[in-house]
C-alpha cells in the first residue's frame, strides 16, 4: 500500500462533503484551502503528543556565541532531562528559572518533540490525521450526524492503529525500561 499524499488527503477531506477532487494541493479553490488548513492543523496538535517517529531523546543542543540555547524551528516541545524543573522551553531557546536568564556556559542535552512535514509521517499517522479532519471538516461545514458518526468510527479504527505501532516501535519494557517508567508517571510530575 502506498503512502496517502497530502492531496490524496486533501480529497479524502473534500469527498466528506461531497466537494469535487483538486488536482493540487496549492489549489485556490476555497473549500481546499480550509482542507488544506485543517490537515495541517490537526498534523500539528496530533504531533504535539509526541510519537516514536517525531521524538529525540538526549539530542546535544550547542550553544551559540552569545551562550544562548536555540532550539530547531519545528520544536513543538522540550524537556530537559535532570534539570529539576529549572530549564523551560520560551519560544526557541531555553530559559533558566532558577538563574533568570537564557545565557549558559555548558552545551545541553534535551528530549525534544519536533513536528514533521507531511511527507515524513508514517502511514498509520497519514490515515489517523485524514479521519480526524474529516471531523472537524463536516463539524465545520456540514454538520451531517450521519456522516459524523462513520468517521467517528473510522478514527477509532485508525487511533487503535496508530497507538499500535507506536507501541511497537517504541520496543518498550516495562520492567526494564526509564521511558516506559517515565510515560507510566508522567501524571505524577
Amino acid at each position: 500500500m502506498a503512502l496517502v499524499t497530502e492531496l490524496e488527503a486533501m480529497n479524502k477531506i473534500l469527498s466528506v462533503t461531497g466537494d469535487a477532487p483538486v488536482s493540487n494541493v496549492n489549489s485556490t479553490y476555497s473549500q481546499a484551502v480550509i482542507a488544506r488548513r485543517i490537515l495541517l492543523e490537526v498534523s500539528r496538535e496530533h504531533q504535539a503528543r509526541g510519537y516514536w517517529f517525531n521524538e529525540v531523546d538526549e539530542l546535544l543542543i550547542l550553544k551559540d556565541s552569545d551562550g544562548f540555547i536555540n532550539l530547531p524551528s519545528t520544536t513543538i516541545r522540550v524537556d530537559v532531562p535532570r534539570d529539576n524543573g529549572y530549564f523551560v522551553q520560551r519560544g526557541l531557546r531555553i530559559f533558566n528559572k532558577r538563574l533568570n536568564t537564557y545565557v549558559f556556559t555548558i552545551d545541553m542535552y534535551v528530549n525534544i518533540v519536533t513536528e514533521l512535514p507531511w511527507n515524513l509521517l508514517p502511514q498509520s499517522f497519514r490515515q489517523a490525521m485524514v479521519a480526524h479532519a474529516s471531523l472537524r471538516y463536516n463539524t465545520e461545514y456540514f454538520g451531517s450526524p450521519e456522516t459524523q458518526q462513520t468517521i467517528l468510527m473510522d478514527i477509532g479504527q485508525k487511533e487503535q492503529m496508530l497507538q499500535k505501532e507506536d507501541i511497537d516501535n517504541r520496543d518498550l519494557n516495562m520492567v526494564q525500561s526509564t521511558r516506559a517508567n517515565n510515560i507510566a508517571f508522567k501524571s505524577r510530575r
